[in-house]
C-alpha cells in the first residue's frame, strides 16, 4: 500500500477513514507528502497514532492545517521536541486552545520565540502558569502584542518585578485592564517611570485606591494626561496632598469636575494661584464648599470670568462678605442671575458702592424683588438711571416708599414700565402730584388698573389732558364712577373714545348733565347701548339734534321705553332712518300717537316690520292712503290679522299690487266677504296662490264671476281640491277653459260626478291631457258616450288603468278608433278579458303595436279566431314573442310566415302543436329557429319531417339537440345531411349514436368531423368502421380521443394505418394499448413515432418489444427514458444493446439497476461509462463488482464516487489498489 499513497489524489486522501488512517504503518505516515498531510482534517490528524506522529518531520508538521492543529491530542504535543516547536508556524500556534498550551512544558515554552509568542492568543496565554511568566524577560514583555498581553491574568501580573515592567510601552500600559491596574502594588506603581505613568487611562486612574494613588510622585503627578483627571471622585482628590495639588497643571485642574473639586479642601486652596482659580471649569466651581469658598481671597475672586460668577451656588453667593462683594467689578456683578442676587443679604447689598448699582444690569434690576429694593438707602436709589427704573419689576416697584416716589422727577416717573406702574398702591399713586401724573403717557395711563382709576382724586382727574382721557378704556371709564364722570369738562367729555362711551352704566348716564350730554358727538351716540338709551329721557332725546338722533343704532332704538317714544317729537320721528323703523318694536309702534303715525313717509311705512305692522290698529290704518298701503312690504303685510284687514276699504284693497296679495296669508283670503271679493280685480285674482285659492270656501268661489274664475291661474286651478271642485255649479264649471281643465288635479278629476263629465263633448274630451284621462274614476269611464271614446286618441288611451281598461264594455272597446287602439300597450292588453282581446276586429288587430303584442300568454290567444290570427301582418308575427299558438292558428301560416316568428314564439308552442306542421311548412324553418326548437319538439318530429329540413337547419342544430334524435332518426339521415352537422354539435355524439351510425355514413365524414370525435365516441367504432378509414382519416382524430381505441382495434390496425399515426397520437396511447402493441408493430414505428414515446411508455413495452430493439434504437433513447426501464427489461437486454449504451445513459441507470446487471454487463462498461455512473447509484456496487473491475476502470473512479462508497466499498478499492 505504500506503493500506492504518494499517488494518491487530494481528493481522496480526504475521503480516507480515521480507521484507515489509524492503521497506517510509520512507512504510510512518511510516504505522506505535505500537501497531502495539509489535506488532512483535525479527526484525520487525530487518528495518527503517537508513536506515528512522533516520525512526522518539521515540513511534515508545518504542513498540517490551522483547522487541524487544534485536533492534536495532548499526547500528540507532547512527542513534538523544542527543536520541531521552533518550527511551527504562528498562525498554527495561534490555532492552539488554552489546554494544549497549558500542556507544553517548560522546554517547549522556552523555546517559542518572540513572533510564536505574538501569535498565541489572549485566552491561551491566560492558561500560563506562574513558573512560564517568571522565565519571561522585559524584552519578551515589550514585544508581546497589546491582545496577547491581554491575556495575562491580574495574579500573573501581580508577579511580575519592576525589571520586567520596565520593559513595557506606553501602549501596553494603556491596554491594561483595570483589574490588572487596580492589582499593582504600591512598589510597582513607583517603579514606573513617568513616560509609563503618560500612558494611563482615565478608567485605569479611577480605577487606582486612594493610598495607591497617594503613591504618585509628583513628576508622575505632573506627568499625568489631562483627561485622566476628569474620571477622578472626590475622594481620591481628597486623597492627593497639598504638594501633589500644588504642582496640578492649569490643563489638569480644568478637567477636574464639580464632584471631584469637592474634595479640595482649604488647605488644597491656599496653594492654588489665581491662575490656578481662574482655571477651575466653570460647571466644577459649583463643587466648592462654601466654607472651602469663603476662604477664597480677593485675587483669586477677581480672577473668575463674570460667566463663572454667574455659575455659583446661591449657598456660595451667600456667604460672600462685605469685603469680598466690595472686590467684585460691576462686569462680575451684571453677570449674576436672580436668584443669585436675592441671596446676598441686606447688609451686602448696603456695602454697595452707588458706583457699583450704577453699574448693575438692567437685568440684575429686573430682578430685585420689594424687599431687596426696600433695603437700599436713598442715595443708591437716586444712583438708579432711568434705564434702571424702567427695568424695575412689578415686585421692585411695590417696594418704593413714598418719598422715593416724591423725590422722582416727572421724567423718571415716566420711565417706569406699563406693568411697574400697575404694582403702585393706592396709597404710592395717592401720593403722586398732578405734574407727575401729566408726564405719564397715554399708554401708561391705559395700564392703570381700575383699582388705580378708582384711587384718583378730582384733582388728579382734572389735570389729565384730552389725550389721557381718550386712552381710557371702558373697565377704567366704569371704574370712575357717577361722582367723578361729573367733574370731567365737556372738552374731556368729547375726548372719550366710543368704546369707553358705550361703556358708560346708566347711572352715570343718569347723572351727566345736560351739558354733557350735548356735548356728546354723534359717533359717542352711535356707540350708545340699548340701556344706556334707555336711562336718557325724552328731554335727553330732544337735545339730540336729528342727525345726532339718526346715529342712533338700531340696537339703541329699541332701548327707548314705551313711556319716552310717544313725547317725542315728529321731527325727531321723521329723522329715524329706515334700520332705525325696521327695529321698532311692537311696544314701541303700539306706543305712537297718530301723529307720528300720520308723519310716517313711505319709506319708514316700507320699512315697518311685520310684528310692527301687527300691531298698527284699525285707527292707524284708516290713516293710510292709497301710496302708504301700497308701500307696506309684502312680508310685513302678512302680520296683519283678520280683523285689521277687514277694516280696509275697497278702495285701500285695490291698491294692493299683485305681490302684496299673493303675499297675504291663507287665513285673510279665507276671511274676505262678499265685497272685498268682489272688489278684487282680475289681475288680484291671477296673483292668488295655489294655496291662496285653496284656502276660499265653496261660498266664496261661488261669488266669483265669470271673469274673476277665468283668472284663477293654472296653478291655482291645480290647487283646488276634490270638495271644491265637487261643489261647483255647472255654470261655475262651464266657465273654465280648456286650459283650466286641463289643469285639474288627478284627485279633482277623480271627483267629476258622471252628470259634469256628460257635459263635456268631445272637443273637450280631446283636448284633456293624458294625466286627466288616466285620472277619471271607473264610473267615470264607463259614464262615457260612444262618440266621447271615439274621440279618446292613442296617448289618451295608453294612460288608462287596468282597472279603467277592465271597465271598458266591449261596445265601447269596438268604438275605440283604430289610431287609439293603437296606443294599447302590452300591460294593458294583459289586462284584457279573452271575451275583450277576442272582440277586437280585424282592421283593429292589425292596428296594434308590435310593442304590445308581445308575450300576451295563451289564454288571450285562445281567444284570437282563426280570421282575425291570418289579419296580422309579418312585422307583427315576429313581434309575437312568447306565444303558444294553435294548431288551427299555424294551419293559417305559409312556410315564408313560420319563417318570420321569432325564436322565443317557435319555442313556446306545445310539442304536439309543433308535430302537426308538414314537410312543407318545416323547410321554411329558418336556422335560428330550428337552433331555438326544444328537445321535446325535436323528438317530437317523425323521420320524414326530419328529412323535410334544409341543411341549413340541420347545421343549426346543437349537440343537445341531437342528442334527443333516436338511433333510427340519425340513421335515416342522407350523407349530405350527415355532412351538414355542425362540428360542435358532432363532438357531442356519445359511442352509441355513433355505433348507430352506418360503416357508409362513417365513410362520409371529414376529417374535420373525425377530429371532433371524443374518445368515448371513439370507443363506438368497429373493426369494421376502422377498415373504411385510410391512414389519413386516423391521422385526422384527436391525440385525446385515440386513447378511446379498443386494444382489439389497436392489435388490428395494420403497418400503413400505425405508420400514419401523428407523435402526438403514438404519445398519447395508454399503458393498455403499449402493451396491446406486438414486437413487429414496435419494429415498425418510424424514428420520430419511437421517439415520441413517453419513459412510462417505453417502461411498458413487453420484454420481447426491447429485445427487438436494434441498437440504434437503444442509442437514441434518452437519459430519461434508460433511467425509467424496469429491471426485467435491464436483464432482456442483449450484450450489443448494453454495449450500445452512452455514458449519459449509464449515468442515468440508478442503483436497482446498476445492482440488477451482471458482472459480465458491468465488464463491458468503458472508462467513461464508469465515470458516468452517479454517485447514488455507486450503491449498487457489490464488493464482488468491485473487485472484477479492470485495473482502468478502478482508476477511472471519480472522487466524488468514492466519497460516496461505505466502508466495505471503500476496503474493497483499497484491497484492489494493493493488488495493482
Amino acid at each position: 500500500m505504500a506503493t500506492i499513497i504518494p499517488s494518491m489524489s487530494i481528493n481522496q486522501i480526504r475521503t480516507l477513514a480515521t480507521s484507515v488512517i489509524a492503521a497506517f504503518s510509520s512507512e504510510d505516515v512518511n510516504a505522506l507528502s505535505s500537501t497531502q498531510i495539509a489535506a488532512l482534517s483535525s479527526k484525520q490528524i487525530s487518528a495518527f497514532q503517537t508513536d506515528d506522529f512522533d516520525n512526522l518531520s518539521s515540513s511534515q508538521l508545518r504542513a498540517v492545517s490551522v483547522a487541524a492543529v487544534r485536533g492534536l491530542t495532548i499526547d500528540q504535543l507532547a512527542v513534538i521536541d523544542s527543536a520541531k516547536i521552533i518550527g511551527l508556524q504562528s498562525r498554527q500556534l495561534g490555532a492552539l486552545s488554552s489546554a494544549q498550551i497549558a500542556a507544553l512544558s517548560a522546554e517547549q515554552f522556552n523555546a517559542l520565540s518572540t513572533s510564536q509568542l505574538n501569535a498565541l492568543t489572549s485566552v491561551a496565554l491566560a492558561a500560563l502558569g506562574t513558573e512560564d511568566i517568571a522565565t519571561l524577560t522585559s524584552a519578551e514583555l515589550s514585544a508581546l502584542s497589546t491582545r496577547a498581553l491581554s491575556g495575562l491574568s491580574p495574579a500573573n501580573f501581580a508577579t511580575l518585578t519592576s525589571s520586567q515592567l520596565s520593559g513595557l510601552t506606553t501602549a501596553q500600559i494603556a491596554s491594561l485592564s483595570t483589574v490588572v491596574i487596580a492589582g499593582l502594588t504600591t512598589s510597582q506603581i513607583e517603579g514606573l517611570s513617568a513616560l509609563q505613568v503618560s500612558g494611563l487611562t482615565s478608567r485605569q486612574i479611577s480605577a487606582l485606591t486612594t493610598d495607591k494613588l497617594a503613591s504618585f510622585g509628583t513628576e508622575q503627578i505632573v506627568a499625568l494626561k489631562s483627561g485622566v483627571f476628569a474620571g477622578l471622585s472626590s475622594t481620591q482628590v481628597a486623597a492627593l496632598s497639598t504638594q501633589q495639588i500644588e504642582v496640578l497643571t492649569t490643563g489638569q485642574l480644568a478637567a477636574l469636575t464639580s464632584a471631584a473639586i469637592g474634595g479640595l479642601g482649604s488647605d488644597d486652596i491656599d496653594v492654588l494661584t489665581a491662575d490656578d482659580v481662574a482655571a477651575i471649569a466653570t460647571r466644577a466651581l459649583a463643587g466648592l464648599s462654601v466654607a472651602v469658598f469663603a476662604s477664597l481671597g480677593s485675587a483669586q475672586l477677581t480672577s473668575l470670568t463674570s460667566a463663572k460668577i454667574a455659575a455659583l451656588t446661591t449657598a456660595q453667593i451667600a456667604s460672600l462678605t462685605s469685603d469680598q462683594v466690595d472686590g467684585l467689578t460691576p462686569a462680575q456683578l451684571s453677570g449674576l442671575s436672580s436668584a443669585q442676587v436675592n441671596a446676598l443679604n441686606s447688609d451686602t447689598l448696603l456695602s454697595l458702592s452707588t458706583v457699583q448699582i450704577s453699574g448693575l444690569s438692567t437685568r440684575v434690576i429686573a430682578m430685585l424683588g420689594s424687599a431687596k429694593l426696600a433695603a437700599l438707602d436713598s442715595a443708591q436709589i437716586a444712583a438708579l438711571s432711568t434705564s434702571q427704573l424702567a427695568a424695575l419689576s412689578s415686585a421692585g416697584v411695590a417696594g418704593l416708599g413714598t418719598d422715593d416716589l416724591a423725590n422722582f422727577s416727572s421724567i423718571e416717573l415716566a420711565a417706569l414700565n406699563s406693568r411697574a406702574l400697575q404694582a403702585l398702591s393706592t396709597v404710592q399713586l395717592a401720593s403722586l402730584l398732578s405734574d407727575q401724573l401729566t408726564a405719564l403717557s397715554s399708554g401708561q395711563i391705559a395700564g392703570l388698573t381700575t383699582a388705580q382709576v378708582a384711587a384718583l382724586n378730582s384733582s388728579q382727574i382734572d389735570g389729565l389732558s384730552t389725550a389721557q382721557i381718550s386712552a381710557l378704556g371702558s373697565a377704567q371709564i366704569v371704574a370712575l364712577g357717577s361722582v367723578n364722570i361729573t367733574t370731567l369738562s365737556t372738552e374731556q367729555i368729547a375726548a372719550l373714545n366710543s368704546r369707553a362711551i358705550g361703556a358708560l352704566t346708566s347711572a352715570q348716564l343718569d347723572a351727566m348733565t345736560s351739558d354733557q350730554i350735548a356735548a356728546l358727538t354723534s359717533a359717542q351716540i352711535a356707540a350708545l347701548s340699548s340701556s344706556d338709551v334707555a336711562a336718557l329721557s325724552a328731554s335727553d332725546l330732544e337735545t339730540f339734534s336729528t342727525s345726532e338722533f339718526a346715529a342712533l343704532t338700531s340696537a339703541a332704538i329699541r332701548g327707548i321705553s314705551t313711556s319716552v317714544i310717544g313725547n317725542l317729537s315728529t321731527t325727531l320721528i321723521a329723522a329715524m332712518n329706515t334700520r332705525a323703523v325696521a327695529a321698532l318694536t311692537s311696544a314701541q309702534v303700539a306706543a305712537m300717537t297718530s301723529a307720528q303715525i300720520a308723519g310716517l313717509s313711505s319709506g319708514q311705512i316700507a320699512a315697518l316690520s311685520s310684528t310692527s305692522v301687527a300691531a298698527l290698529g284699525a285707527d292707524d290704518l284708516s290713516i293710510f292712503d292709497s301710496a302708504d298701503i301700497a308701500a307696506l312690504n309684502s312680508r310685513a303685510l302678512a302680520g296683519l290679522t283678520t280683523g285689521a284687514f277687514s277694516t280696509l276699504t275697497s278702495t285701500q284693497l285695490i291698491a294692493l299690487t299683485s305681490v302684496q296679495i299673493a303675499a297675504l296669508s291663507t287665513a285673510i283670503i279665507g276671511s274676505l266677504d262678499s265685497d272685498q271679493l268682489n272688489a278684487l280685480t282680475t289681475s288680484q285674482i291671477a296673483a292668488l296662490s295655489s294655496g291662496q285659492v285653496a284656502a276660499l270656501s265653496n261660498t266664496a268661489l261661488a261669488l266669483l264671476d265669470t271673469a274673476q274664475i277665468r283668472a284663477i291661474s293654472t296653478r291655482g286651478i291645480a290647487a283646488l281640491t276634490s270638495q271644491q271642485v265637487s261643489a261647483l255649479s255647472t255654470a261655475t264649471f262651464d266657465a273654465l277653459t280648456s286650459t283650466q281643465l286641463g289643469a285639474l288635479s288627478s284627485s279633482a278629476i277623480r271627483a267629476l260626478t258622471t252628470g259634469a263629465i256628460g257635459t263635456l263633448t268631445s272637443s273637450e274630451i280631446a283636448t284633456l291631457p293624458s294625466r286627466a284621462i288616466g285620472a277619471l274614476s271607473s264610473s267615470g269611464i264607463a259614464a262615457l258616450t260612444s262618440d266621447q271614446i271615439s274621440s279618446l286618441n292613442a296617448a289618451q288611451v295608453a294612460a288608462l288603468t287596468s282597472g279603467q281598461i277592465d271597465a271598458l264594455t266591449t261596445g265601447q272597446i269596438d268604438a275605440l278608433s283604430t289610431a287609439a287602439v293603437a296606443g294599447l300597450t302590452s300591460a294593458q292588453l294583459r289586462s284584457l278579458t279573452p271575451e275583450q282581446f277576442g272582440s277586437l276586429s280585424s282592421s283593429q288587430m292589425q292596428s296594434l303595436s308590435t310593442r304590445a303584442l308581445s308575450d300576451l300568454g295563451s289564454t288571450l290567444w285562445s281567444a284570437v279566431g282563426s280570421a282575425e290570427f291570418a289579419a296580422l301582418s309579418t312585422s307583427q308575427l315576429a313581434a309575437l314573442g312568447s306565444a303558444p299558438l294553435v294548431t288551427a292558428q299555424l294551419d293559417t301560416l305559409t312556410s315564408s310566415e313560420l319563417a318570420v316568428l321569432s325564436t322565443r314564439t317557435i319555442a313556446s308552442i306545445a310539442p304536439s302543436s309543433f308535430a302537426t306542421l308538414d314537410t312543407t311548412q318545416l323547410a321554411g324553418l329558418a336556422s335560428g329557429q330550428a337552433a331555438a326548437l326544444t328537445t321535446t319538439q325535436i323528438a317530437a318530429l317523425n323521420s320524414a319531417q326530419f328529412g323535410g329540413l334544409t341543411a341549413a337547419a340541420i347545421g343549426a342544430l346543437s349537440s343537445t339537440q341531437l342528442r334527443a334524435l333516436t338511433t333510427d332518426t340519425l340513421a335515416s339521415l342522407s350523407t349530405s345531411q350527415v355532412a351538414a352537422i355542425n362540428t360542435r354539435a358532432f363532438a357531442g355524439l356519445d359511442s352509441t349514436q355513433i355505433g348507430a351510425l352506418s360503416s357508409e355514413q362513417i365513410g362520409s365524414l371529414t376529417t374535420a368531423l373525425l377530429a371532433l370525435l371524443s374518445s368515448s365516441a371513439v370507443a363506438g367504432l368497429t373493426t369494421e368502421d376502422l377498415d373504411v378509414l385510410d391512414p389519413s382519416d386516423l391521422a385526422a382524430i384527436s391525440s385525446r380521443a385515440i386513447a378511446g381505441l379498443s386494444t382489439a382495434n389497436i392489435a388490428a390496425l395494420d403497418s400503413a394505418q400505425l405508420a400514419g399515426l401523428t407523435t402526438a397520437q403514438v404519445s398519447a396511447l395508454t399503458t393498455a394499448q403499449i402493451q396491446a402493441l406486438r414486437s413487429d408493430q414496435v419494429t415498425s414505428l418510424s424514428n420520430s413515432q419511437f421517439s415520441a414515446l413517453t419513459s412510462t411508455q417505453i417502461r411498458n413495452l413487453s420484454t420481447n418489444s426491447i429485445v427487438a430493439l436494434d441498437t440504434a434504437r437503444i442509442a437514441a433513447l434518452s437519459s430519461r427514458v434508460i433511467g425509467s426501464l424496469s429491471t426485467d427489461q435491464l436483464v432482456a437486454m442483449t450484450t450489443a444493446q448494453i454495449e450500445a449504451l452512452t455514458a449519459a445513459q449509464v449515468g442515468a441507470l440508478g442503483s436497482a439497476a446498476i445492482r440488477a446487471l451482471e458482472n459480465g454487463d458491468l465488464q463491458l462498461f468503458s472508462t467513461e461509462d464508469i465515470a458516468a455512473i452517479a454517485t447514488g447509484a455507486i450503491a449498487g456496487l457489490s464488493t464482488e463488482d468491485i473487485d472484477d473491475l479492470s485495473t482502468a476502470q478502478l482508476l477511472a473512479l471519480t472522487t466524488p464516487q468514492v466519497q460516496s462508497m461505505n466502508d466495505n466499498q471503500l476496503a474493497a478499492v483499497i484491497a484492489a489498489y494493493r493488488d495493482i
